[in-house]
């Protein structure tokens, strides 16, 4: 079943995912100020207010609003939408891949390379697009890509 992230939680979530990826804190706070964090068992969602409020009053439900992050051990992963969310504000952790990359990673696999500047979980990009999260491993070798089955690319259509 679906609950809201108390005020005091949200607020430490928030502060670490910024942390995390080199956010200004008080502008970050900020782009939250219309939304409440919903979470259903380990996923965390992203809900305008308004939404809610109406929702808490009518119906029973066991899922709203955009899936926007998992907090791991090692962090917080967010899913596209939530890399989408995060990118603008972010400072650090955002890996800009090659278009050669960029294609493999929309087809699903693993990208190795030097990725030494990075800590675990990166925003990824390929120019202005948001690709999505990935996770860096312990040896700083391999980007693992997070990529939903659903999402992932299996055609050779050109990338721009």
């Amino acid at each position: 079943m679906i609950e809201r992230i108390k005020s005091g939680n949200s607020k430490r979530l928030i502060k670490q995912i910024g942390a995390q990826f080199g956010c200004d804190e008080k502008t970050f706070l900020e782009s939250f100020r219309e939304f409440v964090l919903l979470r259903n068992k380990d996923k965390i969602y992203l809900v305008r207010k308004e939404a809610v409020l109406f929702i808490e009053e009518r119906l029973r439900i066991n899922n709203i609003g955009l899936y926007f992050c998992k907090e791991e051990e090692e962090g917080i992963r967010l899913s596209v939408e939530g890399s989408y969310f995060v990118e603008p504000y972010a400072g650090k952790n955002v890996l800009e891949l090659s278009k050669d990359s960029a294609i493999e990673w929309m087809h699903g696999k693993d990208i190795q390379g030097d990725f030494s500047g990075y800590d675990i979980y990166v925003v990824i990009k390929y120019k202005t697009l948001v690709l999505g999260c990935g996770k860096i491993t312990k040896d700083k070798k391999v980007l693992k890509n997070f990529l939903p089955k659903e999402r992932i690319i299996y055609s050779d259509l050109p990338f721009p």
